[in-house]
């Protein structure tokens, strides 16, 4: 049996002379369990925003994008498209292009994002739960039509699908300085057919049939990338591998979270300051073991003199306030993590935190999500640990050295 932590347990949990140190000890482990709660609570709620945020961007993209290497578009001749069709784990092939157009509808212009896609995109991309108004479609009556974000809806004051066309302009190539505002433009109008929701970057996208924007630029074999569906249980990081290796340098394979990588790093980085923050603040509330410690230290100096001439040697002696130094940060780690589950799972069923707005509903939800992560967890015990770790270790020596050596 560890004679050192045994003494330690005795100290931690027996009632002192003095009974300001137990206050001290338990101020302590509650600090500890505080600043603990905290952590897990806010590494939640990053985890499920961030989750959040990523359901809604994969619910507009697909599992892989092939881009070209260099230049806006890429040459997608049959072959090719044959080629990534018949490759293992692929499911969908969809060809896009993508424009930016001027749209005006009534008096109103302005310049939009417009995304051409083929029919297999409504069958791949589930919108129907985000649409706020009219059909989830591309074509009423073998005509083509539009959809658009709620942003441009709200941009251009179009409030009514199926009610009157938007007029759409595409800078001519061929045009010259001198030639006149018709033939600077190819123009052509479309009739919207819904107005979809999704998130506030997205939601600037104009969705139109890829023929009809190709037939707009005046080139029907064009495309700016190709969009990939895989099967499912199929790994996407081996897919995105081999599609790379397979079509080589002249492509670009982009994964989910490629396609949206400085929204990625964004929330990384986001959430790695409040854990370095909040692991700061933990830093400050570990002083409190410290006091505890100085305290039981010069209390317990002349037990310490008797453990000693029993053969326990004055190592002996600091590993026993060690001990107790860490016991403090184990048992606040443990109840804070406790604390952090019941509060995250509270707030899961009740929404204890809702989310703060000029106007109810103005948020997608209503109270912060929230995602608990078993490597949270992890990590956060282990710096907690660490920082009872640096809090005990240095101080007990130093304190050892001058209340128990000097007397």
């Amino acid at each position: 049996m560890n004679v050192s932590f045994f003494i330690a347990r005795r100290y931690l949990f027996s009632k002192k002379t003095t009974n300001i140190i137990n206050v001290i000890s338990y101020v302590a482990i509650a600090g500890v369990a505080v600043g603990t709660m905290a952590l897990v609570s806010v590494l939640s709620i990053f985890n499920g925003l961030e989750s959040l945020i990523v359901e809604r961007f994969n619910t507009f993209n697909n599992d892989l994008r092939i881009e070209p290497a260099k230049g806006k578009f890429l040459n997608a001749d049959s072959i090719l498209i044959q080629k990534l069709r018949s490759t293992d784990g692929v499911e969908t092939v969809m060809p896009i292009l993508e424009e930016n157009v001027l749209i005006k509808h009534k008096e109103i212009y302005h310049p939009f994002l417009m995304k051409g896609v083929d029919e297999n995109f409504a069958r791949v991309i589930n919108l129907s739960n985000h649409m706020i108004d009219g059909d989830y479609s591309l074509n009423y009556r073998n005509t083509p039509t539009a959809l658009i974000g709620i942003a441009v809806s709200g941009t251009l004051s179009y409030y009514d699908p199926y009610i009157s066309p938007i007029d759409i302009y595409v800078p001519n190539p061929a045009s010259g300085p001198g030639d006149s505002p018709e033939n600077a433009f190819f123009h052509q109008n479309i009739m919207v057919s819904g107005i979809f929701s999704i998130d506030p970057e997205i939601d600037y996208f104009v969705l139109v049939p890829i023929k009809f924007l190709q037939e707009l630029t005046g080139d029907t074999t064009k495309i700016s990338a190709i969009e990939v569906k895989l099967k499912n249980n199929v790994n996407e990081r081996t897919a995105e591998e081999n599609i790379q290796n397979s079509f080589g340098s002249d492509f670009i394979v982009k994964n989910r979270n490629e396609q949206n990588a400085l929204l990625y790093k964004i929330m990384k980085s986001e959430k790695l300051i409040v854990f370095v923050l909040l692991a700061f603040i933990l830093l400050i509330a570990s002083f409190n073991i410290l006091g505890s410690l100085t305290m039981l230290i010069i209390e317990k100096r002349k037990d310490a003199a008797v453990i000693r001439s029993f053969g326990l040697g004055l190592d002996g002696v600091r590993r026993i306030f060690f001990y107790q130094g860490m016991m403090i940060s184990f048992i606040g780690a443990a109840a804070g993590i406790v604390l952090g589950i019941i509060f995250c799972v509270l707030q899961t069923e009740f929404s204890l935190i809702p989310m703060e707005g000029s106007n109810p509903g103005s948020f997608i939800i209503n109270a912060y999500p929230v995602d608990m992560r078993t490597l949270d967890f992890i990590l956060v015990f282990i710096t907690v640990m660490l920082i009872g770790f640096l809090a005990a270790r240095f101080p007990v020596k130093y304190i050892t050295r001058n209340f128990m050596i000097e007397n």
